[in-house]
C-alpha cells in the first residue's frame, strides 16, 4: 500500500489475557521491540502501539510508501522504548520518521488523559535528525471539542515548530531531546552523568492504608495513639485506631509535599524495616521489642502477605509479612536532597530531620513518587538543589523527559559535577539556595526570583553557557511551562 493510516489500540500490557501476551511475545522479539534486561522489559510491554506500528509498516507498507499513526507520545521520551526508536524493521528496512506532532497539551480523547502524538514514517528512507517536531498547545481556557470544525479548531490552538534528536548523539535509540534550534545547540552542555545517584522512596507495594497513619496523641505509657489513612493507595482496608510503639514513625514525604524550595511531610508513616538486611524485622524480635507494632500489623497479615508488586514478591519470600521495598541506610540520612517524579516542571527541595508535634524531632522518609539524593552535609545538598532548580537543568528534563516520568535518571542526564567546598561559586550556590527555602517558607516569592536569577547565572558559569544563551534557555521554558512555577498537582496515593 501506498499509504496506513490509523489509530492502534492503547492496551495495557497487564490488562490483556495471559494467553494473549504470551502468544504474542515472539511477534515482540522478533521486531526487537522488548528490552532484555531490567524493569524496562516490564514497562515496555504496556506500550502495545509500538507493536502494530511496526507490524503494519512490515506487513501492509510497500517501499517508499507512509504510514501516519496516532501513538502514546512516551515512545520518544522513554528510555524503555529504546527498541522502538531503532527505526528498522527486522529484514534492516530503514524506517524514516517524517513528522511528529505532539498532542499532549490538546487532549484530544475526551475523558482520557493518555499522552497523544501522530507520528509519520516512511518506509525505506533512513531518520535524519533533526526530525520536525511540532508541538499543539492550547490559547486560552476553552477546549476543542471532538466534533469541532478544522477552523474552530485553529482559533483555539497553537502550533510550535520545533526539533527533535537524540539525547546522546553516539546512542541513535536514546530518548528524544525535543525544543528549538537554538536550545539544542546549547543543552548537550549540560547533558551528561552527574556527580550523584538518585533512588526512589520506600513503596508499600500498593497497601499505603496499611502504612500511612496519622499520630493522634502519646499515652502515659510512651506509646503513641495512631488512626491509619485506609483509603489512600490501591489496596483499601479498615480503619483502626490504635496504640503502638513510636520506634518506627516517621514523617512521610509525599509527592505532593515537594515544592521548589520546599518539602515539608504531611503524613506519618510506620517502617518496622531493617535498614542493613533490607527485610521487615524478624517476627519474634517485633513480637518480644515492640509488641503493639506488631499485634498492629498482624491485622492486616492476610492483606498484606497478599501484596503482588513483582519485587515485593522477591522480598517476602525472604522477610516477614511486613516488609516494605527501598528502605535502606541511605533512606534515614541527615540530609536529602528531593524532588517528586510527577508534574509540569522539575521542583527540587532539600529536607532534613523534622520536628513532629507527636513524635519529636524524628528523620523525613520519602515515599516512592519522590526521588532523593542522601547526603551527609547540608552545604552540599543546597549545592546540589541549585543545580537542579537552575533553568538550563530544568529544560534538558523538560525536553527529554513526560510529565509522569522524572525518576532517578534526571541525575544520569544533567551533568552537575561533585560539590567542592573551596570553589567560590559552589559556595554561593548552597547559600542561595538555602536563602531560596527560606523565602519560600514565608512566602517571599519576590525574594525568591531575586536569588534564583543569581543561581541561573552561576550555574550558566558552570556550564559555560553565556548571557544571551541562558535568556533562550530561560525564554524557551517559559514558552513550555506556559508561565507555571510550580509541578501540577498529581495523585500520588499509590
Amino acid at each position: 500500500m501506498d499509504y496506513v493510516a490509523g489509530n492502534p489500540p492503547w492496551v495495557n500490557w497487564e490488562s490483556l489475557p495471559e494467553g494473549y501476551r504470551q502468544g504474542s511475545l515472539r511477534v515482540w522479539e522478533r521486531f526487537h521491540l522488548l528490552p532484555h534486561t531490567g524493569m524496562g522489559a516490564i514497562l515496555y510491554k504496556k506500550e502495545l502501539a509500538a507493536l502494530f506500528v511496526y507490524v503494519a509498516a512490515h506487513e501492509y507498507l510497500r517501499d517508499g510508501g507512509r504510514l501516519g499513526f496516532l501513538i502514546t507520545q512516551t515512545l520518544f521520551k522513554s528510555e524503555a522504548a529504546r527498541g522502538f526508536r531503532e527505526f528498522r524493521l527486522p529484514d534492516r528496512t530503514p524506517l524514516g520518521i517524517l513528522v511528529v506532532h505532539d498532542l499532549v497539551a490538546l487532549k484530544p480523547f475526551e475523558a482520557a488523559s493518555n499522552r497523544t502524538a501522530l507520528l509519520v514514517l516512511a518506509k525505506g528512507l533512513n531518520t535524519e535528525y533533526p526530525v520536525r517536531y511540532c508541538e499543539w498547545v492550547k490559547r486560552g481556557t476553552r477546549p476543542a471539542a471532538e466534533a469541532s470544525s478544522l477552523a474552530e479548531v485553529h482559533e483555539l490552538v497553537g502550533l510550535r515548530h520545533l526539533h527533535a534528536k537524540p539525547m546522546l548523539p553516539e546512542e541513535a535509540n536514546s530518548p528524544w531531546l525535543t525544543g528549538t534550534h537554538e536550545t539544542l545547540t546549547v543543552l548537550p552542555r549540560v547533558i551528561g552523568c552527574s556527580a550523584y545517584r538518585a533512588v526512589a522512596g520506600f513503596y508499600s507495594g500498593g497497601a499505603n492504608g496499611v502504612y500511612w497513619v496519622k499520630p493522634l496523641m502519646s499515652t502515659p505509657t510512651g506509646h503513641v495513639m495512631i488512626r491509619n489513612l485506609a483509603t489512600v493507595g490501591r489496596i483499601h482496608v479498615e480503619e483502626v485506631t490504635q496504640a503502638i510503639e513510636p520506634d518506627f514513625l516517621y514523617p512521610l514525604l509525599r509527592g505532593r509535599d515537594v515544592r521548589r524550595w520546599s518539602g515539608v511531610p504531611s503524613v506519618v508513616a510506620l517502617i518496622p524495616q531493617d535498614p542493613v538486611k533490607r527485610l521487615g524485622y524478624d517476627e519474634e524480635q517485633m513480637k518480644a521489642k515492640w509488641p503493639k507494632t506488631y499485634s498492629y500489623l498482624d491485622g492486616f497479615r492476610k492483606v498484606l502477605a497478599a501484596r503482588r508488586c513483582r519485587p515485593l514478591r522477591f522480598l517476602l519470600d525472604r522477610g516477614p509479612f511486613y516488609t516494605v521495598i527501598d528502605i535502606a541506610e541511605s533512606t534515614f540520612a541527615p540530609w536529602k536532597l528531593v524532588w517528586r517524579d510527577m508534574g509540569n516542571r522539575l521542583a527540587a527541595a532539600v529536607v532534613s530531620d523534622t520536628v513532629h508535634d507527636v513524635l519529636g524531632t524524628r528523620t523525613v522518609v520519602p515515599e516512592h513518587h519522590v526521588m532523593m539524593v542522601p547526603l551527609k552535609q547540608m552545604q552540599e545538598a543546597h549545592y546540589l538543589c541549585a543545580m537542579l532548580n537552575a533553568s538550563p537543568s530544568d529544560l534538558v528534563v523538560r525536553c527529554y523527559t513526560v510529565s509522569t516520568q522524572m525518576s532517578t535518571h534526571v541525575l544520569e542526564h544533567v551533568r552537575i559535577p561533585k560539590f567542592d567546598p573551596k570553589d567560590p561559586v559552589h559556595q554561593r550556590l548552597a547559600e542561595l539556595s538555602l536563602a531560596c527555602h527560606e523565602a519560600t517558607a514565608r512566602g517571599d516569592s519576590e525574594t525568591v526570583r531575586a536569588h534564583e536569577a543569581e543561581i541561573d547565572r552561576l550555574a550558566a558559569q558552570l556550564w559555560g553557557i553565556t548571557d544571551d544563551e541562558l535568556a533562550a534557555i530561560q525564554a524557551a521554558l517559559a514558552d513550555m511551562t506556559g508561565g507555571a512555577t510550580e509541578p501540577a498537582d498529581e495523585d500520588d496515593g499509590e
